[in-house]
């Protein structure tokens, strides 16, 4: 069995590692190192390794420490480093169980009595109950959220790209025929119908300073079936239509002005050549009261 990389004495002898675009080490013993470091410090019945003694895993940071080198920031490799740990504690306890089940065959890395208890707990209704709830999520197709079951991300990013590249591919034949010289490089409305819409503005498989409406793939809610290009010529269509209609509606108020002046001069010019004839015959001159004269308001009485 592989026992990974051993700790040098000299600390200068520590093995390189580097990290790779996917987000982990490049290092091809890393991952056996990494488990044999803990499972030699297992001696506890726990199912996971957030139920791990915190004493156990920072023993066991150190044991990597001076196993390895790296050059990146220590708390990036510690979250990596404990990432894979995790994984690498469920599938090792699986497959001890499995082991079991199949072969009656006891771990090497585990005390008998430990795996007593761990086979106890594995029969409990309590974790019965989580491993169908783990088979029916795992069941529900393409979706991964976080209750998809104990499939590990990377294992859902290549079932995925696998269905996406079969759907896409059978899409391009219906479209473009069998034959694949004469298929383009990219057809954006293919490419929405395999992997959706559009969500805010970004779209799956896109970069992110990428627009989908420049390849004619609309992702407003509100006008979900215009392209940009379109919704450039309705804009400018809109525009034009206001101005025409603000433009209408300045030119009848001009008018009505104009008419409404040349009514009141009308008027007027009659007024200033009409002769004064002076009061009615039947009406007589009005008269002021003389006790009304010097009258001010002043002269009322103050509110009690």
């Amino acid at each position: 069995m592989d026992k990974g990389d051993d700790a040098p004495a000299d600390s200068s002898q520590r093995k390189v590692l580097s990290l790779n675009r996917r987000g982990t080490f490049s290092h091809e013993r890393f991952g056996r190192t990494t488990t044999v470091i803990w499972k030699y410090l297992y001696d506890e019945p726990v199912l996971f390794w957030s139920s791990w003694l915190e004493e156990k895993k920072r023993v066991a940071w150190k044991n990597f420490q001076r196993t390895y080198y790296w050059e990146e920031d220590d708390a990036r490799v510690y979250k990596i480093w404990r990432l894979h740990c995790r994984n690498r504690f469920r599938d090792e306890l699986h497959r001890a169980r499995k082991a079991w089940v199949r072969e009656k065959k006891l771990p090497e890395f585990m005390h008998k009595d430990t795996f007593k208890i761990l086979l106890a707990k594995w029969m409990s209704p309590k974790y019965i109950a989580l491993q169908e709830r783990g088979r029916q999520n795992r069941s529900k197709g393409d979706r991964v959220t976080h209750t998809t079951g104990c499939l590990s991300i990377g294992i859902h990013e290549d079932q995925l790209a696998e269905q996406t590249y079969n759907n896409a591919h059978q899409k391009y034949v219906e479209k473009h025929g069998p034959n694949k010289d004469s298929w383009p490089e990219w057809d954006p409305l293919i490419w929405k119908e395999v992997v959706g819409p559009p969500k805010k503005g970004q779209m799956r498989g896109m970069s992110t300073l990428q627009d989908p409406t420049e390849h004619g793939i609309p992702w407003r809610r509100y006008d979900m079936k215009m392209t940009k290009r379109v919704q450039t010529e309705v804009a400018a269509r809109i525009h034009t239509e206001v101005s025409q209609r603000i433009s209408k509606m300045e030119a009848s108020f001009e008018r009505r002005f104009q008419e409404h002046m040349r009514l009141l001069s009308q008027q007027y010019s009659m007024n200033a050549t009409q002769p004064q004839t002076g009061y009615p015959s039947s009406a007589p001159p009005q008269t002021v009261d003389p006790s009304f004269e010097g009258f001010r308001p002043d002269h009322f009485p103050p509110h009690s």
